[in-house]
């Protein structure tokens, strides 16, 4: 197993632990303690600490190392907020510019994530989630919207490991991603972006309502 995947399991341990409030916010993460925990070096411990600052589930404070940040509901509807608009754009422009191989490529992995929902895979379905979005962004033909979304979406990528992939969720989502597929491949960049932003403002409403469960804070805002 290379470091960058221990890494990655040891990133998502922690950030189970922290979104079902097993770490609590305040909670030092120190590398050595966490490196006999998990039996390993402490370099893929401060690889894994590193990834989840990006994510913004902990931070980094000046000469005391990582620690648990607080969860603001509010920080994530701002950030689902970009985020839709950001992938609408990138679904708009998708429709309007990818070319006949790209446009296939979209069709084969959503049709890719109806095989998983049917075998009841939801490791394949979020493998497949992530190709799609992926796609789009690519197929929008623009370097800089993409990788602005691109980073959007990996800051919000730990919610989403832990929150989307319930069977229940993952049946509306392809439904979802069906309507925006169907857009793409018929030219029609404004029901593409409407059809992404409803799919977005969805998944937050879904993420948001399930953090607010855990703080006890309502999930208002996601429109």
């Amino acid at each position: 197993m290379t470091n960058t995947t221990l890494s990655q399991r040891i990133a998502n341990t922690l950030s189970e632990e922290i979104l079902k409030g097993d770490l609590k916010p305040g909670d030092r993460l120190d590398e050595q303690s966490l490196a006999d925990r998990f039996q390993v070096s402490r370099s893929p411990i401060r690889d894994a600490l590193r990834e989840l600052a990006l994510t913004r589930l902990i931070e980094q404070r000046p000469r005391r190392g990582f620690a648990v940040a607080q969860i603001e509901t509010t920080t994530l509807r701002n950030l689902y907020e970009a985020l839709s608009e950001l992938e609408g754009l990138c679904a708009r422009y998708c429709a309007l510019r990818a070319d006949t191989v790209q446009r296939e490529h979209i069709r084969l992995i959503h049709t890719r994530g109806q095989d998983a929902i049917k075998q009841h895979d939801m490791t394949a379905y979020a493998e497949a989630n992530r190709a799609l979005h992926q796609a789009i962004y690519d197929a929008c033909h623009n370097d800089a919207l993409r990788d602005i979304a691109l980073d959007v979406r990996n800051r919000l990528s730990m919610f989403h490991a832990q929150f989307l992939f319930s069977e229940e969720r993952v049946v509306q989502s392809q439904d979802e991603h069906r309507e925006i597929v169907e857009c793409i491949l018929n030219n029609d960049g404004d029901g593409a972006s409407e059809a992404m932003k409803k799919h977005v403002a969805k998944t937050a409403l879904n993420i948001i309502s399930h953090i607010g469960s855990k703080t006890g804070e309502p999930a208002t805002g996601a429109d």
